[in-house]
């Protein structure tokens, strides 16, 4: 007989943290969003980020995150992504 109470425990947990993602994410009162790794599109972005920056969801998905950072934010952003994909450091917000 195959025990499965973990791989059901974790599908519960993951669900829930889904959950508390979207919840996070639909009624944040600023814009926000996950990048891919290669900078090509963006994994997850909110609404509000969506309305801020005029474009629709979908465009969000394929958009080079660089462009819709700010030009003076750029150079230190990239430095920081570098440093994030290098382990330097764990997370970083524009």
């Amino acid at each position: 007989m195959l025990d499965i109470t973990n791989e059901t425990q974790l599908k519960k947990q993951l669900e829930e943290q889904k959950k508390q993602l979207d919840l996070v994410m639909d009624n944040s009162p600023i814009g926000i969003s996950l990048s891919k790794s290669n900078y090509e599109g963006l994994v997850i972005a909110n609404k509000t980020l969506s309305k801020l920056l005029g474009y629709s969801q979908e465009e969000l998905n394929h958009i080079d995150a660089t462009t819709i950072t700010h030009p003076e934010d750029r150079d230190w952003s990239l430095k920081y992504f570098e440093n994030l994909k290098e382990g330097k450091i764990d997370h970083y917000s524009v």
